[in-house]
């Protein structure tokens, strides 16, 4: 007896590995992909031997004093980052923020990362010795033990939390959800002003970052533009 035959799509499918479902399934996914490639590449930056970077640095720089408290503020960035991208992945709504936060933060982190791998850069600004001993200084002596004060400019910190906040305040799902977009913005500014406070970053890589940010959302709205015009003329 001869077995009636399905369809080869369908056990093309029923064939098809999990993993390979699930990514059609997901294929919005796949920009973590970049993850590794941006990890594997800061790591390699960081070992680097030092000598001769460019030192950032500004007189403001001075006036700014070390307040180790800020560590919270800057242990924030890992929440903030994190639960903007858990949104995405979890909730089918949020993907309507994917592609410009992916395009955003791949962009500008690649873009960073090309700065630091050929116009190498540091800053000088940590203290030493630190000028009170407790348990905030005692974090932040952990984190600037291993971080080293190398690829600063522009502040990566400070770039990634302004494509967050821009993503935040522009997702139509959460228009009506003030209490969130204003929490958003307080987070941005104290963890901007962490990186300072911290001597992690100088103002100077603050501002580039924030340079960064702005040229890249004029020139992802001009090629949305150019691309919608186009389609507009398609017969």
């Amino acid at each position: 007896m001869v077995e009636p035959m399905t369809g080869a799509g369908s056990h093309t499918s029923a064939a098809r590995h999990p993993v390979m479902r699930w990514v059609d399934r997901h294929k919005y996914a796949l920009a973590a992909l970049y993850v590794p490639v941006f990890l594997i590449w800061f790591m390699a930056l960081e070992a680097r031997p030092p000598g001769g970077e460019w030192v950032a640095y500004n007189p403001l720089d001075d006036l700014i004093p070390f307040r180790e408290e800020f560590i919270l503020a800057y242990a924030a960035w890992f929440p903030y980052l994190l639960g903007f991208v858990w949104w995405i992945l979890a909730r089918p709504k949020g993907r309507t923020e994917f592609p410009r936060a992916a395009t955003l933060l791949i962009t500008g982190m690649t873009v960073c990362m090309v700065i630091y791998t050929f116009w190498p850069n540091t800053q000088l600004l940590r203290p030493n010795p630190y000028p009170r001993d407790n348990v905030f200084t005692d974090i932040v002596k952990a984190l600037q033990g291993f971080d080293t004060p190398t690829n600063v400019c522009p502040s990566l910190h400070v770039y990634t939390s302004l494509v967050v906040n821009h993503c935040i305040q522009r997702s139509p799902q959460l228009r009506g959800r003030t209490w969130l977009r204003a929490g958003s913005w307080v987070l941005l500014v104290l963890i901007a002003s962490s990186t300072v406070f911290l001597k992690q970053h100088s103002v100077v890589d603050v501002f580039w970052a924030v340079v960064l940010f702005v040229a890249l959302v004029w020139a992802s709205r001009l090629v949305y533009r150019s691309v919608e015009k186009h389609r507009s003329r398609t017969p």
